[in-house]
C-alpha cells in the first residue's frame, strides 16, 4: 500500500513500486449502480436530476491549472481561508522545498520508457497540446529520465503511465516533509453502521497544480520526436515522481475538507480519490451538490464519468480498489481483483529466482490486501519482506534473488485462503472500545481496542512457565484452564516466544474440538512481544514461523486475534500466572528401562495415559490436544485397539478400573501399592488380586515428575509399584 508518511523516494525502485500501487488505485474504481424507487422524491431531487442531466453532457476535458485562475482565488480566501502558504502557492505556482538547490545534471530515460519510444512519444506530445509542460529551446538545468508504468486491463489492452524519476537527483535535494494521507483506513475511520456511500475523481489532480516558474528547470526531461531528434521539456505543472507531490496535494486541500467537516459532512480523499457518507439517500444527494460546488467553485475539476451521479449512493461502494459494505461492516475485494491475486501468485511460485523489483511488486500487492485480509495479508509477507530488506540493505535495488522455500510457504499459504479471507470486519475508530468495557479495572497502558460489531467475542488470558503454557476464558463461568507442558525443546524457548506457544498450542485444541469458531477473540497477556507478533509478525525466522501456524490456525476458525497488553500487576494475568507455575502432579511416568522391560513381554501399543513430553510410545492418548496424538481424553478412546500401557494420575484409578470391566480390552496397568488408599479395593480384596487383573510384577521404577512437581510420585521410591496385566472381553 502507498506509503501514509513520508513519501520521499530515494530510489527508482521504490518510484515504481509506489506507481505501481497507486496506479492501481486510481484505475480500479468500478461505480456499482443500484436502481432506487423515485415515487418518493422531493421537489430538490427533482432539481438535482437535471444537474445530473447536464453533468452527464459534460465531456472531460481536461485543462492544467485551474486552481490557480483569478477568478477563484476570493473563494479560496474569503470562504475557504486557505493559510498564506496556500494562497501564495496559488498566485505564484508551487515553490519546490529544495534544501540545496541540485547540480546542473542529465540522465537518459530509463529502460521501461527506452523500450517503448512511441508510447512516451505519443503521452509527451499530448502533455505539451495540453500544455502540463513545454517545449524549451535552452537545456533544462536538471534533466531528469522518463519512465514508464504499464497497467494490463481485464481485456487484456495496456494502459501506460508516464513516471517523471525524480529519484535519481532532484529528490535527494529535497526538504523530507512528512505527511499522512487520508487511506482506506483512514476513510474507514468514518464509517458506521449502514451509511450510504458515495465516491468522486478529481480529473487529473497532479496538473491542478502550476510549478513557480523559476523552479521549472529543476523539472527537465527529454524523449526523442518523429524525426529521431532529442526534444527537451519542463514541467509547468505538479509531475509524478517528485518528492513533495503529495505533500504538495494534501496541503493544498486541507482548506476544503476543513470547510466540508465544519458542514458535518464525513468526507476523505486520497489524493484524487474522494469519499463521502450521509445516513440516507436523500441526505446523500444534498451532500453531493455541496461537495461538487465546493470543489468546482475551487477550481477542481471533476470526473464525472468516474464520479457518482444523483442517486447513485448506496450502502456498498468500491473505493480505492476495495469493496467497503456499511451493511455486513466489511472490507472485501471483488471477483476480478480475486483472479489476478491468484494468476500472480500461480505465476510467483512457478519462479525460481526472481528480480527484486518484481519480488517487491509480488510483496506490496500482498500487502496492499490488509484492509480486506487483515492478519492473513500481514503474515503472508514478512518473510518476503525480510528477504527484500536482506537484499537491498547490500546490494540495493538492482539484481535477483533465489526464491527460499519460506516465503514461497507464505505465497502459496495466502494462494489457498485469498477467497475464504476475503472479507475483514471494518476496523474503525467511531467503533472502539474502551479497554475499561472490555474488563473491570484492567491495569494497562492501551486506552481501546477495535470492536467487531455482529461478531461474537470471548477474552482469553494467558502465561507461560518454564515448563507449561496455560490458557483459561475469562467469560466461562466454570473458567476451564487448558494446561499444556512444553516439550524438552520448548522449555529452552525465550520468554517471548513462550508466551506466543501459549496461542499457538491453545489454538491446537480448538481445532480439534472446535468450540471456538468465528469469533472476535481479545488475548490478554503480559508479553509485549505477543501482542507485537500478533499485530506484525515478526522479523526473526524461528519465530515468524510460530507466528504463521497461529494465522492458519485463526483462518482455519474464522477468528479475529486482538492482543491486549496487561501488565504482570493485574489479576487475571496473575491467576494465569499462578496457574503455570504449579506443576501438575499427574504428570509422571515410568523410567524407560523398567518400561522396556515390560514393553519387552506384553508388546504394548498405545500409551493410554500420557503427554507428547512423557509418552514412552509414539502412540498415545493426551489430556488435551497435542501434536501426535492418536486421541483426547483416554476416557472418550476404544480400548479394544491393541495392548494397552497405563500410568493413569492416582485420581483416576477408580474411575479405570470400572472402564476395564466394562470394556474389551487388554494391557498392563501400573498403580502405587497403597492399601490404605481407597482406588485399592478395586484392584485387591485383602491380598487377593481381584479379576480380570493378575500381578505380573513388584518393583521400584524410578518416577520422572515432568513438571518438577514435589510429590509421593518422584524419583526413587519406598514403596513399591505394580504392574498388574488385564484382559476383558465384555463389550460396553
Amino acid at each position: 500500500m502507498p506509503p501514509s508518511k513520508e513519501p520521499f523516494f530515494t530510489s527508482f525502485g521504490e518510484l515504481i513500486l509506489f506507481a505501481a500501487v497507486q496506479f492501481l488505485y486510481i484505475q480500479i474504481k468500478v461505480v456499482l449502480s443500484n436502481v432506487f424507487c423515485r415515487e418518493n422524491n422531493n421537489d430538490k431531487e427533482g432539481e438535482l436530476l437535471v444537474d445530473s442531466e447536464a453533468e452527464a453532457k459534460v465531456e472531460d476535458v481536461f485543462v492544467p491549472g485551474t486552481i490557480h485562475d483569478v477568478k477563484v482565488f476570493d473563494f479560496w480566501k474569503n470562504m475557504l481561508g486557505a493559510s498564506p502558504w496556500v494562497l501564495s502557492t496559488l498566485q505564484l505556482g508551487y515553490k519546490i522545498p529544495f534544501e540545496t538547490f541540485p547540480p546542473e545534471y542529465e540522465e537518459r530515460n530509463n529502460a521501461t520508457a527506452r523500450a517503448r519510444p512511441e508510447v512516451i512519444r505519443e503521452a509527451v506530445e499530448e502533455m505539451i497540446k495540453l500544455k502540463i509542460v513545454k517545449v524549451v529551446e535552452k537545456k533544462p538545468r536538471c534533466v531528469s529520465p522518463l519512465g514508464l508504468v504499464t497497467k494490463i486491463l481485464s481485456d487484456g489492452s495496456e494502459k501506460f503511465r508516464v513516471v517523471f524519476d525524480a529519484s535519481r537527483c532532484v529528490n535527494e535535494h529535497l526538504e523530507k516533509l512528512k505527511v499522512t494521507l487520508s487511506h482506506l483506513e483512514k476513510a474507514l475511520e468514518l464509517t458506521e453502521e449502514s451509511e450510504w456511500q458515495s465516491i468522486f475523481d478529481l480529473a487529473s489532480c497532479y496538473y491542478h497544480v502550476k510549478i513557480f516558474e523559476p523552479h521549472q528547470t529543476f523539472l527537465g526531461a527529454a524523449f526523442e520526436n518523429a524525426e529521431g531528434k532529442k526534444v527537451y521539456f519542463v514541467y509547468q505543472h505538479l509531475p509524478f515522481g517528485l518528492a513533495s507531490a503529495v505533500h504538495a496535494i494534501t496541503k493544498i486541500f486541507k482548506p476544503i475538507l476543513a470547510y466540508i467537516h465544519q458542514k458535518g459532512i464525513k468526507m476523505s480523499l486520497y489524493i484524487d480519490d474522494g469519499r463521502f457518507l450521509a445516513k440516507d439517500l436523500t441526505t446523500s444527494n444534498a451532500y453531493r451538490e455541496v461537495v461538487y460546488e465546493v470543489l468546482t467553485k475551487a477550481g477542481w475539476q471533476i470526473s464525472y464519468k468516474k464520479s457518482d451521479k444523483v442517486n447513485e449512493a448506496s450502502r456498498i461502494k468500491e473505493y480505492l480498489g476495495f469493496v467497503i459494505d456499511s451493511e455486513k461492516m466489511e472490507v472485501r475485494i471483488n471477483e476480478d481483483k480475486l483472479q489476478k491475486y491468484e494468476r500472480m501468485l500461480e505465476h510467483a511460485l512457478s519462479c525460481e529466482k526472481m528480480d527484486i523489483k518484481q519480488l517487491a511488486k509480488v510483496q506490496g500487492k500482498i500487502i496492499a490486501l490488509i484492509p480486506s485480509h487483515g492478519f492473513l495479508a500481514r503474515v503472508s509477507s514478512k518473510s518476503g519482506y525480510n528477504l527484500i530488506e536482506s537484499h537491498t540493505s547490500c546490494s540495493g535495488w538492482k539484481g535477483s534473488v533465489l526464491i527460499p522455500e519460506g516465503v514461497k510457504k507464505e505465497w502459496r499459504f495466502f494462494l489457498e485462503n485469498v477467497r475464504v479471507g476475503n472479507g475483514s470486519p471494518i476496523r474503525s475508530d467511531l467503533n472502539d472500545v474502551k479497554v475499561s468495557a472490555i474488563l473491570d479495572d484492567p491495569i494497562t497502558r492501551q486506552k481501546s481496542l477495535p470492536n467487531y460489531r455482529g461478531w461474537s467475542e470471548t477474552i482469553m488470558v494467558s502465561d507461560a512457565s518454564n515448563f507449561k503454557v496455560v490458557s483459561y476464558n475469562l467469560l466461562d463461568s466454570k473458567r476451564m484452564v487448558l494446561s499444556v507442558p512444553f516439550t524438552s525443546e520448548e522449555k529452552v524457548l525465550s520468554s517471548g516466544l513462550r508466551e506466543l506457544c501459549a496461542v499457538n498450542k491453545t489454538l491446537d485444541i480448538w481445532i480439534q474440538d472446535r468450540a471456538m469458531e468465528n469469533k472476535h477473540i481479545f488475548w490478554c497477556t503480559d508479553s509485549t512481544n505477543v501482542v507485537a507478533f500478533l499485530n506484525k509478525g515478526s522479523g526473526r525466522e524461528h519465530v515468524q514461523k510460530v507466528v504463521f501456524e497461529i494465522a492458519k490456525k485463526a483462518q482455519k476458525l474464522r477468528l479475529v486475534l486482538t492482543p491486549l497488553h496487561l501488565l504482570r500487576t493485574d489479576q487475571r494475568i496473575q491467576v494465569a500466572d499462578e496457574e503455570s507455575k504449579v506443576a501438575d502432579t499427574d504428570d509422571w511416568s515410568v523410567d524407560v528401562l523398567s518400561f522396556k522391560d515390560l514393553d519387552k513381554q506384553f508388546s504394548f501399543d498405545i500409551d493410554v495415559f500420557a503427554s507428547k513430553s512423557n509418552r514412552r510410545l509414539e502412540r498415545f492418548y493426551s489430556k488435551t490436544w497435542e501434536e501426535g496424538c492418536a486421541g483426547v481424553d483416554a476416557f472418550a478412546q476404544d480400548w479394544s485397539s491393541g495392548m494397552l500401557w497405563l500410568a493413569p494420575p492416582v485420581s483416576f484409578l477408580i474411575k479405570v478400573a470400572k472402564r476395564i470391566r466394562r470394556c474389551t480390552c487388554q494391557g498392563v496397568i501400573i498403580i502405587p501399592k497403597w492399601p490404605t488408599a481407597l482406588f485399592y479395593c478395586y484392584f485387591f480384596d485383602h491380598q487377593k488380586v481381584l479379576s480380570p487383573f493378575l500381578l505380573v510384577r513388584e518393583f521400584n521404577p524410578f518416577i520422572y515428575q515432568n513438571q518438577g512437581a514435589k510429590s509421593a510420585l518422584s524419583g526413587k521410591t519406598d514403596f513399591k509399584m505394580l504392574a498388574l496385566y488385564f484382559k476383558n472381553s465384555i463389550n460396553q
